[in-house]
This record gives C-alpha cells, structure tokens and sequence, in this order.
C-alpha cells in the first residue's frame, strides 16, 4: 500500500493549533469532493521532530492515535480513491516546520492550509483548555515554565506556538505560495461560508458548498461548578452521556465552559513577546496584522 498514488494525501492542514483547526477540518470532512482522514491528528510527518511520548502529564495519551509506518499512514486513506481531494490535520507540523521538507518529498502537489489567531488569544486559549485536565499552574507561571517543558508534548508551549513568521515562512519556501493558503481565525468566525468557499475554490472543488449546521468545535475554558461536581460525584453519569450521546454530550459540555479574563501583566507581556514577529509575519503576507497587538 505503501504511497499508493490513487489514495496518496494531497491536503495538509498544518496549524496552528486552537486556531479553528478543528472546524475547518470538520467542516471540509462534510464537504462530498473531500475526504478527510477518520484520525484527525495523525501526526506522521513530526514522528523524528517531536518527543515520543512527551513527558508531560498526560503526554503518553497522545500516542494513542499518531501514527508512526508510512503502510499504516496510508491506510488512514484507503477508502479515499474517489475523492479529489484527501487530507489530514496535524497541527504540530506547523510547530515542528522542519517537516514542510518531509511532506513535499512525499507529495510536491499537496495544498497546505495553515490557520493564524491573534497569538496572545492563541496562547491563553491553548492554557484554559489545558486547565480543565492537566495543567496545575497560573497561566503567568506556565509562561514562565515554558523553557523547562521541552521535553512535554509540543502544546504546552503556549506563547512559542504563536510565533508563526518562521513557520510559515518555510512552508512559504517550500511550496511556494500558490499552494499555501493563510485562513484567519476572525473571518472564520465571522464569515463562515465566505472563508469556506474560498478554501473550496484554493482546493479546485465545488465552492457552491454550504455548511448544513454551524457548530464550535474544541472550545477552551474550564467546566463551571455544576460540571465540576457531575464529574467529581457522579463520574458515571458522565461517562454514560459521552458514550450514548457523545454530540449532545459535547454541545451541552460546551456552554458550561468559563474562561476568566487574562492578566492584564501577562496581555502586556505577550504584546512586548510577539510584537517582532508579528511584525514579519505582516510583511512576509502583506497583511497589516498590527491589531493583535492592542
């Protein structure tokens, strides 16, 4: 089976992560011209980059699903061979951008979509959902700890991830910008079915799609107190409703969800943080990108 040509991956979304990645890969999974992979997140092409497994709390879960043979890669897309258009979504590859290389050698033609978020919201989202489950510090002194947390999975690098003017900029080099599409986090929140179609066009399939049922997918925060108690009293309740009515379960899971507002001391951080890069990034796409900054 190995690199099959017929079922062979031509679309990667690369990142970055809590950028609406998840959205844009569920929402092209539904489109009839596309397949998308049934693993998400294969992460294949970061195999000789990443930490196996990261030594983080709750790293080794990460494993489970990344796929680590070219055969048992492609089999991901064996049922793909009448679709146009075949792809995956591993947003570590935009953080490991040593693998823009590794997916051209193995397909020159792909279409790379890369998603960008203001980085400071970025990073503060990337903590709140960490906070529900694994991370035990204040975001402040989980900024801190960053350099001490190289050997975690690569999402523990909150403020690192929003460093994207290098990242892209290699896949910019590598496969040059007709095959490289730039998708902003606000326009997809803000002009859905606009921002779709104009994926569907940069894919070469039908941009007459429009989206049956407009969802929030991987929202951040951390559950309120009645979701706290549910899962700390009756874990069973819990479990049931994921397993029998995992899309209700996720719905309601999802408007109970609170963020608290970030420090104004970490906000102007991050600003003095990003502000070079962003700065580059701006040129690099000739964009004026000077908003994340306020």
């Amino acid at each position: 089976m190995s690199e099959n040509q017929d079922i062979k991956p031509n679309l990667f979304i690369v990142g970055a992560a809590k950028c609406a990645t998840t959205s844009v890969y569920k929402y092209l999974k539904d489109h009839p011209e596309i397949y998308m992979s049934a693993v998400k997140e294969p992460k294949f092409f970061s195999l000789p980059y990443r930490p196996v497994p990261g030594t983080g709390p709750g790293d080794e879960r990460v494993e489970e699903y990344a796929i680590k043979d070219m055969d048992a890669y492609m089999s991901l897309f064996q049922e793909a061979s009448a679709y146009p258009v075949r792809g995956e979504a591993s947003v570590d590859y935009l953080y490991y951008h040593q693998t823009a290389e590794d997916i051209y050698s193995f397909n020159p033609r792909a279409k790379i979509l890369i998603c960008l978020r203001d980085p400071i919201e970025r990073a503060y989202s990337g903590y709140t959902d960490h906070r529900r489950s694994r991370e035990t510090l204040t975001f402040h002194k989980a900024l801190a700890a960053e350099e001490s947390r190289t050997s975690y999975e690569f999402i523990w690098q909150y403020k690192k991830l929003g460093l994207y003017y290098e990242s892209v900029k290699r896949f910019l080099d590598v496969f040059g910008p007709d095959q490289v599409r730039i998708v902003f986090f606000e326009d997809i929140r803000e002009r859905l079915d606009d921002t779709i179609g104009g994926i569907c066009r940069f894919l070469g399939v039908d941009d007459a799609y429009r989206i049956q049922a407009v969802r929030r997918f991987n929202p951040s925060g951390t559950p309120n107190a009645f979701m706290t108690r549910m899962g700390r009293l009756l874990p069973w309740v819990k479990n049931a409703m994921k397993k029998i009515m995992p899309k209700r379960y996720a719905r309601f899971r999802s408007k109970t969800l609170t963020k608290e507002p970030m420090a104004e001391e970490d906000r102007e951080y991050l600003r003095e943080y990003y502000r070079e890069d962003i700065a580059n990034l701006s040129g690099l796409l000739g964009k004026d990108l000077s908003h994340w900054l306020r």
